[in-house]
């Protein structure tokens, strides 16, 4: 839930929203050119899009120096292709195994996760979600 208080500008408010929503729809759209508008402003668009840029790139870097938690090694020998998500620091994306879509992987937490297959775990529950799906197509 995004709330922009009423301290402030209606472009401050506009602002506000404007990045919650920005930030949250991350991985799934992005802004993809600026669209005039009377309260978020072209140099305003430009400085949030390129600050959520940035932080997305300081996690991918910060997520890199984690590629050897034992659910991204795993993921990584399963040819789930793991890959830095950019939402946090700990936030990576995987194939979900025999599937066209992603699941979420935390490497901090070690744990795996997927909201369409209704999936979650650890190492062991991985693995056997892999080995599970191979037998289903054999």
């Amino acid at each position: 839930m995004a709330w922009a208080g009423s301290q402030g500008t209606h472009a401050t408010g506009a602002e506000i929203l404007f990045r919650a929503l920005t930030a949250a729809r991350h991985g799934h759209v992005w802004p993809d050119g600026y669209r005039e508008g009377p309260l978020i402003t072209a140099p305003v668009h430009q400085r949030v899009v390129g600050e959520l840029e940035a932080e997305s790139e300081r996690n991918r870097h910060e997520a890199q120096a984690q590629d050897e938690a034992p659910i991204i090694v795993l993921a990584r020998q399963l040819g789930l292709r793991p890959e830095t998500a950019g939402k946090s620091p700990s936030a990576w994306y995987a194939d979900c195994p025999g599937k066209t879509h992603r699941l979420m992987v935390s490497s901090s937490a070690n744990e795996f996760g997927c909201g369409y297959c209704r999936v979650k775990g650890g190492t062991a529950e991985l693995e056997a979600l892999v080995k599970q799906r191979k037998e289903a197509r054999s």
